[in-house]
């Protein structure tokens, strides 16, 4: 028997369902019951080694982005950090105001939920397509969250969410400016970082939502040929055969003389030939 001729039995003899539920049901035929249970165990195990595969390789691929976007995003932060630090103590610049401070803080925050829907995102892209329900929601999500970052900037993002830009001075727009871009490289580590350590918890666990409810274990009974539709089916026969005897004892018993005589003298040919 060749591989093809394996798999081609293999496929007839397992029956795989998964219903809207979520439940997988497995279901095998084999001449031997034990043979039967044990196949159905077999693609059982398989597929929770398999579920544990598939969710710890995602795991690692969002957790390796996640690390490439932390170490980007450490840099930016220090370069923030020292930008506001140097700009304040060469202009000995005050705190702005509380709109302003307001403004730049939930500019930090969309910016904080863009960057981690993103990284999900690629994370999808790399085993979804552009179809998938996963993908459209944050596809959908991502929209969203630009739309607000958009209508808190103001129309067409001129005032990059700072109010009243034209009554601010120069080195205080700039202060703002310098605050906001800190206040939202802060966020997003943090955003990032509670993602990550959340992706090393996942990836070190070995266990599954996969979960067996019922077990296969060697049938009593036969699942074909079912004994009532054999019975059934030679009822049928032996009544269809019954009524064919019938009908030809009577065409003979009514047959005409000239007629017997033709088939007694075939019979006499048959038996001479013999």
């Amino acid at each position: 028997m060749t591989l093809e001729d394996a798999r081609t039995r293999l496929n007839g003899a397992v029956k795989i369902q998964a219903g809207k539920d979520g439940i997988i049901s497995i279901t095998t035929e084999d001449k031997d019951p034990k043979r039967a249970a044990v196949l159905a165990n077999a693609f059982v195990d398989e597929l929770g080694k398999t579920t544990i595969r598939l969710n710890l390789s995602r795991a690692g691929t969002e957790r390796e982005f996640l690390e490439k976007r932390l170490e980007l995003v450490k840099s930016e932060l220090k370069a923030a950090e020292d930008d506001l630090k140097t700009f304040s103590q060469n202009n000995r610049v005050v705190q702005v105001d509380s709109q302003a401070k307001a403004s730049i803080e939930a500019i930090a925050r969309l910016k904080a939920e863009l960057a981690t829907k993103e990284v999900q995102l690629a994370v999808l892209r790399t085993n979804q397509t552009e179809q998938s329900p996963d993908v459209k929601a944050l596809l959908s999500g991502i929209r969203q969250l630009r739309g607000e970052l958009a209508a808190l900037s103001g129309s067409g993002g001129s005032n990059e969410g700072i109010p009243s830009i034209g009554n601010v001075p120069g080195v205080g727009l700039e202060y703002s400016r310098k605050l906001r871009e800190l206040k939202t490289q802060e966020a997003i580590f943090e955003q990032l970082t509670k993602q990550y350590e959340l992706v090393k918890i996942n990836e070190a666990k070995d266990s599954t939502s996969f979960q067996i409810l019922d077990e296969a274990v060697v049938p009593v009974n036969k699942s074909k040929p079912r004994r009532s539709q054999i019975v059934i089916l030679s009822t049928m026969l032996a009544l269809f055969f019954s009524v064919c005897v019938i009908y030809l004892q009577e065409y003979l018993a009514k047959m005409p003389e000239e007629d017997r005589k033709i088939i007694e003298s075939i019979k006499k040919g048959a038996l001479a030939l013999k």
